[in-house]
């Protein structure tokens, strides 16, 4: 499958991917809180709606339509929320971390990083 190729080059390996996120794009049903899992997942690594929403659709036997208009709104209410902070908490796939999604414009509140740390 070249999509999930494609997302591996973003995320990393599929097998170190948190069980959670795996969990909710091939086997649960797509629930809010499953939705915004795999949404936060997704748009912290700077991955494209359209590509993540196809990848869910192509791996969720529960997918419908409603799932690409619950992935939309999330992806532009964190695109939309440029001084929120700690709008959702992801895994960072490059950094084997917990991080947060937080505004472009929070960048004053935290000039070294757009992705804070969860401490933990």
């Amino acid at each position: 499958m070249y999509l999930l190729a494609f997302l591996e080059l973003f995320l990393g390996a599929i097998s170190t991917w948190p069980r959670d996120v795996l969990m909710a794009i091939f086997v649960e049903p797509p629930t809010t809180p499953n939705i915004m899992k795999v949404s936060a997942f997704f748009y912290g690594n700077g991955v494209p709606l359209r590509i993540s929403s196809t990848f869910f659709g192509l791996c969720n036997p529960f997918w419908d339509i409603g799932v690409l208009y619950g992935m939309h709104s999330v992806y532009h209410m964190w695109f939309q929320g440029r001084n929120a902070h700690h709008q959702a908490p992801y895994y960072e796939g490059g950094y084997k971390k917990m991080y947060w999604i937080n505004g472009e414009e929070s960048l004053a509140a935290n000039p070294f990083s757009r992705k804070l740390r969860i401490s933990v």
